[in-house]
Formats: C-alpha cells, sequence, structure tokens
C-alpha cells in the first residue's frame, strides 16, 4: 500500500513533465543512486559500488579523533584505512596529526583517482619524511597525487617509498597539510 500512495504524486508530477525527463526523475526519485565511476567521485562516507555512490559500512574500529606522534615516530589511523607512518625524529614535540576524508568536489587534474581525497592535517613541516599509505584495489599503477597551489595546475604524484603496503598506494611526506588522493598519473 505505501508504494501506492508514493506512486500518485510521482504520476502527477510526471504528467507535468516531458516523457523522457518523467523517467529520469522516477526512476531517480525510487532508485536513491548516484551514479559514479570511481571512488572520488561519492561524497565523504560513501564508496563507489557497482556504479553507483553507496554507503560504505564503517570500520570495526574507527580511527581515532587524532593522534599524537612526536620524536619516537609512530602511526595515525585515518578514515577508509589510511595509514600515516612517521619514523623516529620526523616531529620533535608531540603533536596532534588526523586524517579526514576531503571533499569529492576535488578535481585532480592529470591524476585519474581511484580513492577518495584526503587531508593529513595540520600542516606541519617533516625533519624525515613519513609514509602515507591509501587502500586501493585492482591499480597496480596507483600513486598519489598531492594537490598544487595553484588550482589551475596538474596534481603532482609524490615519491613512492621503496616498500610498501599491498592493496595501497604509498607516497613519501616531506610536509603534511596537502589534500591528496589514490590514482593514476600519465
Amino acid at each position: 500500500m505505501p508504494a501506492m500512495r508514493l506512486l500518485t504524486p510521482l504520476v502527477a508530477l510526471g504528467a507535468s513533465l516531458t516523457p523522457g525527463c518523467t523517467i529520469m526523475v522516477i526512476d531517480d526519485v525510487l532508485s536513491d543512486r548516484i551514479a559514479c565511476e570511481q571512488p572520488g567521485d561519492c561524497a565523504a562516507g560513501f564508496g563507489c559500488v557497482d556504479g553507483a555512490c553507496q554507503e560504505v559500512e564503517a570500520a570495526v574500529v574507527p580511527p581515532p579523533e587524532g593522534t599524537v606522534v612526536g620524536a619516537d615516530g609512530g602511526e595515525v589511523l585515518g578514515p577508509d584505512g589510511a595509514v600515516l607512518t612517521l619514523p623516529v625524529g620526523a616531529i620533535a614535540s608531540d603533536t596532534e596529526l588526523f586524517i579526514s576524508r576531503e571533499s569529492a568536489t576535488h578535481v585532480a587534474r592529470g591524476c585519474e583517482e581511484h580513492s577518495g581525497f584526503f587531508r593529513v592535517s595540520p600542516e606541519v613541516q617533516l625533519a624525515s619524511p613519513a609514509v602515507l599509505a591509501i587502500p586501493v584495489t585492482d591499480c597496480d599503477a596507483c600513486v598519489v597525487c598531492a594537490a598544487p597551489d595553484d588550482d589551475e595546475e596538474a596534481w603532482l604524484p609524490l615519491d613512492e617509498p621503496s616498500v610498501a603496503p599491498a592493496e595501497a598506494a604509498a607516497a613519501l611526506l616531506s610536509r603534511t597539510g596537502q589534500v591528496v588522493v589514490a590514482g593514476v598519473a600519465p
């Protein structure tokens, strides 16, 4: 019975639209699906599954709000399995670091996205490079690309570490604070 109540207003709405438009409006309302081609097309908390943005289940253990890392180094866990590993001496004093999802509205010129967008904050210059790993599947050519200072420029592939986790794109970060994405760069 609830479907009948929903369809009656939709039929009335459809009568005021052109035939092609009517089908799209009714299909969109009934399916509530946003089309996508890759994870970066979806908003934070959603993943691209079978061509549509779908809510992604939260990890069994959510990442901490922030992680204090000092001269002894350490790991910062982020959403979607992103991990920043800081070596001993990368930061001189205790600093609380966060990895957060950024909006999918970024345009990664020159980098075909295969993950969501991330930012490690706050902005800190590191004494020695840290390794940022972003999980990716079915993308052996993926690297981590960083947003340029000028939005009109191409995104820059970051240097890769000599050893990286399996099923992840990894990069060496000499500073934090920039927006990054895993993807394929030409």
